[in-house]
């Protein structure tokens, strides 16, 4: 509710309670509603500032975990593709089909972007070469190309989820 309408509607309830109705009464519930608004006025702001303060807490206590989230899920990405491409290494004669992909990211701050870019290069297997002009497409480079649609929803799951609660 606008300030100017509270007050006038203190007054007015002021005039009522008066039961007089003359202009004194009228500017007495002005002044009177003035001091309740100011009153009322810093315990919300106060009240506004604690829950602020909270917030910030729980926003900062969700980003560890997603932070943590990240990094355990990376770990565990780096070692599964190093099998696969130690597998790979030791058997020469598996049929694969290396390939270029598309993959659109869910992340919008350079942050995000350079993270989850990085750490498609940094697992083994898959190289980002390329981001795109509008930062929404990642280009990757993949050891495999048998499976994207697994290999998007691995990224998508275990890299840029968690990617997206930590930096976004």
């Amino acid at each position: 509710m606008p300030i100017a309408t509270l007050t006038i509607s203190i007054a007015a309830i002021w005039i009522l309670m008066r039961g007089t109705g003359n202009l004194s009464d009228f500017f007495t519930g002005i002044i009177i509603a003035i001091l309740i608004i100011l009153f009322l006025w810093k315990s919300y702001e106060h009240k506004k500032r604690l829950i602020r303060r909270n917030e910030k807490k729980e926003k900062n206590i969700l980003r560890l975990i997603y932070t943590l989230r990240f990094v355990f899920s990376f770990l565990w990405e780096l070692i599964i593709a190093n099998l696969q491409v130690m597998i790979i290494v030791i058997k020469p004669n598996l049929s694969i089909q290396p390939g270029i992909f598309a993959f659109k990211t869910r992340c919008k701050s350079p942050l995000g972007i350079t993270s989850l870019a990085n750490s498609i290069t940094l697992t083994p297997g898959t190289l980002s070469i390329d981001v795109s002009d509008e930062s929404k497409i990642i280009y990757v480079h993949t050891l495999d190309s048998k499976d994207l649609k697994e290999m998007k929803i691995r990224i998508q799951k275990r890299l840029e989820d968690p990617i997206l609660g930590a930096f976004e």
